[in-house]
């Protein structure tokens, strides 16, 4: 489950937010398996590291074609879900902070959610 905790002396509009987020998120992804999440967080991630950036005008969360079908219907859920709460927040630093909570958030869950790669075949023992 992700979880983002409001920084000491946040607004009350970004703690909202962030509470808000965290329960939308932890209900999107629950029924992803972990392969899924992982593509969910990795998508989530590049996201919001272009938002800390301020790279251009405010896109979509949307994927790339090659993105499975369950990941880019909870990656617009979690847009559309994002930009609501994003509205009432109050301060455009407040949004900045927690487009970088976002972005370090999902780099973790990342972690968590990474598959070992697969070990290769033929046993290992020589003749």
């Amino acid at each position: 489950m992700l979880i983002l905790r409001a920084p000491s002396g946040a607004s009350d509009s970004l703690a909202h937010a962030i509470e808000l987020i965290n329960r939308d998120l932890d209900g999107i992804t629950d029924h992803l398996d972990k392969l899924r999440q992982h593509e969910f967080w990795s998508n989530l991630h590049q996201f919001a590291l272009a938002e800390t950036k301020n790279a251009g005008p405010k896109a979509k969360l949307v994927a790339a074609d090659h993105v499975n079908a369950a990941v880019r219907k909870a990656l617009e859920m979690a847009d559309e879900k994002i930009s609501s709460h994003l509205r009432e927040v109050d301060s455009a630093s407040d949004r900045s902070r927690l487009w970088q909570m976002l972005h370090e958030a999902a780099e973790e869950q990342m972690r968590e959610t990474k598959q070992p790669k697969a070990g290769h075949g033929g046993g290992g023992e020589s003749a």
